[in-house]
């Protein structure tokens, strides 16, 4: 599963982060993308 936030979205950027541990931040054309590490 891939989730993908905004960078204008703080909220689930803020969300996501907490998850640091298990996923992986990437950078696309999209946006910020986490993937499970």
């Amino acid at each position: 599963m891939i989730v993908a936030g905004h960078r204008s979205n703080p909220r689930k950027r803020m969300w996501l982060s907490n998850q640091e541990s298990r996923w992986s931040w990437r950078e696309s054309a999209r946006g910020l993308v986490v993937v499970p590490s």
